[in-house]
C-alpha cells in the first residue's frame, strides 16, 4: 500500500526509467549498507552504526519500503545482533524479488 502510493508519487514526478533507477540504487545502497552494518559491528562503531541504520530507514522512506524503514529505526539505540542485520537484510531481498 505504502510502496504503490509512494510508486505512483515518484512515477508522476521522476518517470517510470527514473523511478526504476531510484530503485536499482536505493538496493545497491541498501546491500552496501548492510555490509558495512556487519563490519562496523564487528568493530564496535555505535554511532556509525547509528548513522547507517538512519541512513537505511531514510533511503527507505523516501521509496516507500516503510517495513524497512520501521524496522531500521526501532533497531536504532539497541544492543545490535548479526541476526538484526540479517533479517532486514533478508526483508530488503524479498522487496527486491517483489518489485524486480
Amino acid at each position: 500500500a505504502a510502496f504503490e502510493r509512494r510508486r505512483s508519487e515518484l512515477v508522476d514526478a521522476l518517470g517510470e526509467e527514473d523511478f526504476n533507477e531510484l530503485l536499482d540504487v536505493f538496493f545497491t545502497d541498501a546491500a552496501k549498507m548492510l555490509r558495512d552494518l556487519g563490519e562496523a559491528l564487528q568493530g564496535g562503531e555505535t554511532a556509525h552504526i547509528d548513522r547507517m541504520l538512519h541512513s537505511i530507514k531514510g533511503a527507505a522512506d523516501n521509496v516507500g519500503f516503510d517495513g524497512v524503514a520501521i524496522q531500521a529505526q526501532a533497531l536504532r539505540g539497541t544492543v545490535l545482533a548479526r541476526d538484526d542485520i540479517a533479517a532486514l537484510a533478508d526483508q530488503v531481498e524479498q522487496l527486491k524479488a517483489l518489485v524486480a
